[in-house]
């Protein structure tokens, strides 16, 4: 899953940050250096970059989604109370 990174500190490694954050990342497992990295593994782990990143938002329009029905239902209720 795509995460962003903060709270970084000037002796803090990379490698080792990415890993304790992010240890089931595709980039982690293949344990390999990006310069050795073929363009066909480059480009899979990429592919699934873009996923997490689609899911990511998706999910966010989602919950901002459900959450102006949510709105929407308590005003109609508050409206339809209010009639005589």
């Amino acid at each position: 899953m795509h995460k962003e990174l903060e709270g970084w500190e000037p002796e803090d490694d990379p490698a080792a940050e990415h890993l304790s954050h992010s240890p089931k990342c595709g980039f982690i497992t293949l344990k390999k250096k990006v310069e050795e990295l073929s363009v066909e593994e480059f480009l899979k782990l990429e592919k699934e970059r873009q996923k997490c990143i689609i899911k990511k938002v998706t999910d966010e329009a989602i919950c901002k989604f459900q959450e102006e029905i949510k709105v929407g239902r308590m005003a109609i209720s508050r409206s339809a109370a209010s009639e005589p």
